[in-house]
């Protein structure tokens, strides 16, 4: 007896080229087992009996929904910014690896390592700059984790080289508002950014771990660093980068 087509868009073959059931299923089988085993070695394994594995999967979920969301809006200003010849930014990838199978413009490769930073680029007058976005679904930015939302090693480097040649470099960080003191339950407040220069990241970090904090709170971030301006629905973070 053939695939189902359900079963065969599940599998990704044609229906009429299907498997018999039984090489179906050990497909399947196989298929889930590679995936147990891939989400193993990024230590993202759940146990759907545990409430806590659950929570952090979920969570861990949420936060890469709510970067990924972050990234769009700066995406958005830096086309802003170039439309007006006010800064040229790029989103920075890391590099691809090509393994083989060159044959018109299509081949096999891998991701070599990281980006260092989100985007590279020139603001107006010529100067270098180098941004990072941090974005956290809660009103603090979390310091530790098991893949951030901290800077990784080469992250830190790559803006402290910057900063030391005379560029601008810096961490845009996005977090959840605060509600107002005796604000009754009701739909989660808006967002709040803030421009971190090197120096006053560095600063930040550090007026956590004297306070014995695993997060940078609004109170640490507005000392440190400036807010940006949000009026079109996205953070205005050249503006703060231009406050003196």
């Amino acid at each position: 007896m053939g695939l189902s087509t359900e079963q065969a868009r599940t599998l990704g073959v044609p229906a009429a080229a299907a498997p018999p059931s039984r090489t179906a299923q050990l497909i399947a089988e196989a298929n889930a087992r590679r995936q147990a085993a891939a989400l193993a070695a990024r230590g993202s394994t759940t146990n759907p009996a545990d409430p806590a594995a659950q929570a952090k999967a979920a969570a861990g979920r949420a936060a890469k929904a709510s970067g990924d969301s972050v990234e769009r809006m700066v995406e958005a200003a830096c086309r802003w910014y170039a439309a007006r010849g006010r800064a040229a930014m790029a989103k920075q990838f890391p590099e691809v690896v090509i393994l083989g199978g060159l044959d018109n413009d299509v081949f096999r490769g891998r991701f070599k390592g990281e980006a260092p930073v989100d985007y590279k680029g020139t603001v107006a007058g010529g100067r270098s700059c180098h941004l990072e976005v941090k974005g956290s679904a809660t009103t603090n930015l979390p310091l530790e984790g098991p893949k951030g939302p901290t800077l990784r090693p080469e992250q830190a480097r790559d803006l402290a080289q910057a900063h030391e040649l005379g560029a601008h470099a810096a961490v845009l960080v996005c977090v959840r508002g605060l509600r107002p003191a005796g604000r009754k339950p009701g739909p989660p407040p808006g967002r709040r950014w803030y421009l971190l220069r090197w120096p006053a990241w560095l600063d930040a970090c550090a007026a956590a771990a004297a306070q014995g904090a695993k997060s940078l709170s609004h109170e640490v971030l507005g000392r440190a660093g400036t807010v940006c301006p949000d009026e079109h629905g996205w953070p205005d973070w050249l503006a703060a980068l231009e406050t003196p």
